[in-house]
């Protein structure tokens, strides 16, 4: 038996359910990376430390501004506004992780309570800002690239 409806794999994956399971698993990729690099900051010093946060910075930067673009197949406007989406949610997944359990758990040195003037609450707007831009200029490059090469090109794209 067959379809009368053709699946092609030129189409952007922007179900609701796709880009809650998106934002889902980025928010929490997002609470681990903190989590490393807060813990790599607390315990190391010097250009050990300087080192391992600048490859979980790096890491942690390219995940969010690439994964979001591919998991929905970005080739139009739709994917590309779906993978805004995937970030923004990703970015309240997050802040309910580090409302719950990270600040809890005390993860923050001192350095980040000063630099927020004696509150950790002040990089919540600037981190769904962020959130938000970066998973969608990822998806822009994405498609940008498909369209002119036929696939996506991520190494380019970082």
């Amino acid at each position: 038996m067959t379809s009368t409806a053709e699946l092609h794999k030129d189409y952007a994956l922007t179900a609701v359910p796709a880009i809650v399971q998106g934002s889902v698993k980025l928010g929490l990729l997002q609470a681990i990376v903190v989590l490393l690099f807060a813990l790599a900051s607390r315990f190391l010093s010097g250009v050990l430390e300087v080192l391992v946060c600048g490859i979980i910075l790096a890491i942690g930067l390219a995940a969010v501004t690439v994964l979001p673009g591919l998991w929905t197949r970005a080739l139009t406007i739709e994917g590309i506004a779906g993978a805004a989406g995937i970030g923004l949610g990703a970015t309240g997944v997050f802040l309910l992780v580090d409302i719950v359990l990270l600040q809890n758990l005390g993860i923050y040195s001192n350095r980040w309570y000063d630099v927020g003037g004696g509150s950790n609450w002040w990089y919540h707007p600037v981190w769904w800002m962020l959130g938000t831009f970066l998973p969608w200029m990822g998806a822009w490059l994405l498609a940008n690239q498909t369209a002119r090469k036929g696939r996506p090109d991520v190494p380019r794209a970082l």
